[in-house]
C-alpha cells in the first residue's frame, strides 16, 4: 500500500511540476515589435549616424590631411553637390535632402571644397541600376549654370532591411565618373530582455 501511495504522490508531483512549467510559459508576455523595426526611409535616418557614415565617404575622396585624391582637383575648387536621388523613383524626397545637406557639410569640412548646391534633376540621367550621367549638353550645363568642373552626385537605394548610399565624383565637362564610393547599411531589431533593440551595421 505504501508503494502505491508513494507512486501516486510522485505522479501528482510530476503533474504539478509540468503544469507549473506550462503555466510559466503561458505567462510570458507577448512583446509587440515596434513599427520602427520594419520602418522605411526617412524614419530610419533618425536611428543611424548619418553624419559619421557620410563623413567616411567624404574621406574616401579626400583622406585627412592629404587633400583630394583627384590630381586635377584642388582643395579650394568649387564643387556642385545636389540632393541625393532615389534610384527607384528618381526623386529626392526628404531622404535625399537630408543626405545632400550632410554630404555638402562633410565635403566642405573634410576636403575644404567650396560647395554649391544646384538642381541637376533635369540634367542628370539615372538608370535603373543607378548609373549616373549628364545629358549631352553637359558642357553647356557646366559653363552657364554654375562655375565649377567637378560635382558629387549621390543616390540611395532602399531594400528590405537595408539601404545603400552611393556618392560619385563627376567630371561635369565630360560627364565621366572619376570615383565612386558606396556604403551599405543593414538594420533591424533584436529582442533582448523583453525589449526590442534597434541595431545597424555599415559595410
Amino acid at each position: 500500500m505504501d508503494v502505491f501511495v508513494r507512486a501516486l504522490l510522485n505522479r501528482r508531483a510530476l503533474v504539478a511540476v509540468a503544469f507549473s512549467v506550462f503555466s510559466a510559459g503561458c505567462a510570458t508576455p507577448y512583446v509587440a515589435e515596434p513599427a520602427l523595426c520594419a520602418a522605411r526611409l526617412p524614419s530610419v535616418l533618425g536611428q543611424i549616424n548619418v553624419t559619421q557614415i557620410v563623413g567616411k565617404m567624404a574621406e574616401g575622396f579626400c583622406p585627412s590631411g592629404a587633400g583630394p585624391l583627384n590630381p586635377l582637383m584642388t582643395d579650394g575648387d568649387v564643387v556642385v553637390v545636389p540632393d541625393y536621388l532615389d534610384v527607384a523613383s528618381h526623386a529626392t524626397g526628404l531622404t535625399g535632402v537630408v543626405l545632400g545637406e550632410v554630404t555638402r557639410s562633410s565635403l566642405s569640412a573634410v576636403c575644404g571644397h567650396k560647395v554649391r548646391q544646384i538642381d541637376l534633376s533635369k540634367s542628370v540621367r539615372l538608370s535603373a541600376d543607378g548609373i549616373i550621367g549628364l545629358t549631352r549638353d553637359a558642357s553647356r550645363v557646366a559653363n552657364r549654370e554654375f562655375v565649377g568642373r567637378w560635382g558629387y552626385i549621390g543616390t540611395f537605394a532602399e531594400l528590405p532591411g537595408k539601404v545603400i548610399f552611393t556618392l560619385r565624383e563627376l567630371d561635369m565637362e565630360s560627364g565621366a565618373t572619376t570615383k565612386l564610393i558606396s556604403k551599405e547599411i543593414v538594420y533591424g531589431c533584436r529582442l533582448e530582455s523583453g525589449r526590442y533593440r534597434f541595431e545597424y551595421s555599415v559595410y
